[in-house]
């Protein structure tokens, strides 16, 4: 799908006609796409086409008076959990006083909240564009990220009884996202560096604070990203010793229970032998069976008793 924008100082409006459009965004791009947007913008398709490959590393490529960017974005794959997101590569080229921007994911990273803030004011360039652009990204490492840590403080709140082996493969899943997303964050930061090296040196005051502000997000977002992982790995090492504890106190309880119902075996095993009853208690009393028993029993629950309160049952 393909969606023409076009910045204001006021608004980001939807536009029909392309001429007025100095924001093109494609979602679900194809080939086609990539290569119909390039005739008409006079520029090769094959750096647009760079963000069909999945595995494309982040960069910058600057080619005369156009750059063409690649970075990732954060995008559900599959599913609504958390579990669920990658990352995939976003392309950004700034083509004369145009800005395009493509993906071959849907996505909800310029949603119509989002697009307000993309505001452009007509003495800004479309360097700021870019700027406004990639920080939204990093806005929205930072949203998961905290999402994220808010998943695993449920999981850890959840308690040992409660805890089970899909909570721990839940929380490598989500570390394994941090990760995705911290190395994409490192990558994007590469990026930011490689684009100042290409920016005009006479910077007004707003690009120049704009600039520092992405910069300093972006170093937070991968500090953030860092944190939330060793916490997580922290958090799925609890979890699975939370599962070798209730384990061991369920082994613990049966072993008890086997050594508890034991001595009504043992006692019965004793008057099960095939020997004289001269000298076997009770064995000339009548109701000897029912004061064997009796005993078993108030020796069992002495020795449960005491097991009770050494905490083995």
């Amino acid at each position: 799908m393909i969606e023409f924008y076009k910045c204001t100082d006021k608004a980001v409006t939807a536009v029909t006609e392309k001429s007025e459009a100095n924001w093109i965004n494609l979602t679900h791009a194809t080939l086609g796409d990539l290569e119909n947007v390039a005739t008409e913008l006079g520029i090769d398709p094959t750096h647009l086409a760079y963000v069909l490959d999945d595995e494309e590393y982040s960069r910058m490529v600057a080619l005369e008076d156009n750059k063409y960017i690649i970075v990732d974005i954060p995008a559900k794959l599959g599913g609504n959990d958390l579990m669920d997101y990658n990352t995939v590569p976003l392309s950004i080229s700034v083509v004369g006083n145009r800005v395009v921007t493509a993906t071959t994911v849907d996505h909800d990273l310029f949603d119509e909240a989002t697009r307000e803030r993309l505001v452009l004011d007509a003495k800004e360039t479309t360097e700021v564009l870019v700027l406004k652009i990639v920080l939204t990204i990093i806005n929205q490492y930072q949203r998961l990220l905290r999402q994220i840590d808010h998943e695993r403080l449920n999981l850890e709140n959840k308690g040992a009884s409660d805890t089970s082996k899909n909570d721990v493969i839940k929380a490598h899943q989500l570390e394994s996202v941090i990760v995705y997303f911290e190395t994409s964050l490192r990558s994007l930061e590469v990026v930011l560096n490689e684009l100042k090296l290409s920016l005009p040196k006479r910077m007004i005051s707003y690009e120049r604070d704009l600039f520092s502000a992405v910069f300093l997000e972006v170093k937070q977002a991968i500090e953030m990203a860092s944190i939330y992982r060793n916490i997580m790995g922290n958090t799925r090492e609890l979890l699975s010793t939370l599962i070798d504890i209730s384990l061991n106190n369920i082994m613990k309880f049966m072993t008890s229970i086997t050594v508890v119902m034991a001595i009504p075996t043992i006692i019965s095993g004793f008057y099960g032998m095939n020997v004289s009853n001269d000298g076997v208690p009770f064995a000339q009393t009548i109701n000897g069976f029912h004061i064997v028993v009796i005993i078993s029993f108030i020796i069992s629950i002495l020795l449960a008793i005491w097991l009770r309160r050494n905490k083995w049952m």
